[in-house]
């Protein structure tokens, strides 16, 4: 079945929920993204983001692998005794049903932990079982339908000072391959956030190699410019981390959707 016959079906089985009084997105098939990185994946912003728009529509896999009404932040329970805020997360649903208002149910699933690089989310890893959970929890998203859309990936400041920055991109690539390779999913878009440019630095080789990373069905938006919480001038606040939303969210729409 093709996209465009998939989003009238579910177009036509959530009118008719509704008509009947009987609307549960819970039972609807949801289109799934899964939120993995650091904390500016998690969120950290501290500000209610006035910006998005919780709803039926938009949904989290909560650390019980239970589907319930996202809010922020998004990340409790998953980004353990860190400081909690708002991320990208929300704001990308948010953009992207401004986008595609019949797009249906979208199914957010949070699996960033902070200050984790990326060594540490490869296969062969155990820290903290990043890539384990990764897996379980996004295999554990599609047991009440659905399909993974893509892959939100917001990672590197914890890599920027490594001695071997330079195989940054190569150890991304492999990254992605596994996480394809273990979800059975050969295509799976994935849209990477390059970290944002503080104003008193020169490019980072991380930002480098993430603007410049050629791999199939990968595309990037560039965080620089999005505004930080300045007590660490690292983390986004949250107008920085919606702004980064809204670009995710246009940029699965103008690639993938």
């Amino acid at each position: 079945m093709t996209s465009h016959a998939w989003l009238m079906v579910l177009g036509l089985a959530s009118l008719a929920c509704l008509a009947s009084g009987r609307f549960d997105p819970l039972s609807q098939q949801k289109n799934i993204f899964i939120l993995a990185g650091q904390s500016n994946m998690a969120g950290r912003g501290q500000e209610i983001c006035t910006y998005c728009k919780p709803g039926p529509n938009i949904l989290k896999l909560n650390p019980a692998l239970q589907w319930e009404e996202a809010r922020d932040p998004l990340h409790r329970g998953i980004d353990k005794n860190k400081t909690e805020g708002v991320g990208p997360g929300m704001p990308f649903a948010t953009r992207l049903l401004e986008l595609k208002p019949g797009y249906g149910v979208i199914g957010l699933v949070p699996c960033a932990s902070g200050g984790t690089s990326l060594a540490w989310w490869q296969k062969d890893s155990n820290y903290e079982n990043l890539y384990v959970n990764l897996i379980e929890r996004s295999r554990a998203s599609l047991k009440e339908g659905g399909v993974i859309r893509a892959l939100l990936w917001y990672q590197g400041e914890a890599d920027s000072a490594s001695v071997v920055t330079s195989i940054y991109g190569e150890k991304f690539k492999k990254f992605v391959s596994d996480v394809r390779t273990d979800l059975q999913l050969p295509n799976l878009p994935v849209i990477q956030v390059a970290i944002n440019k503080r104003l008193d630095q020169e490019d980072s080789e991380i930002r480098k190699q993430q603007l410049g990373v050629k791999f199939p069905n990968v595309v990037t938006v560039d965080a620089k410019g999005s505004s930080y919480i300045l007590a660490d001038s690292i983390h986004l606040d949250t107008a920085g981390a919606t702004h980064v939303g809204q670009m995710l969210a246009e940029a699965f729409v103008n690639n993938f959707a």
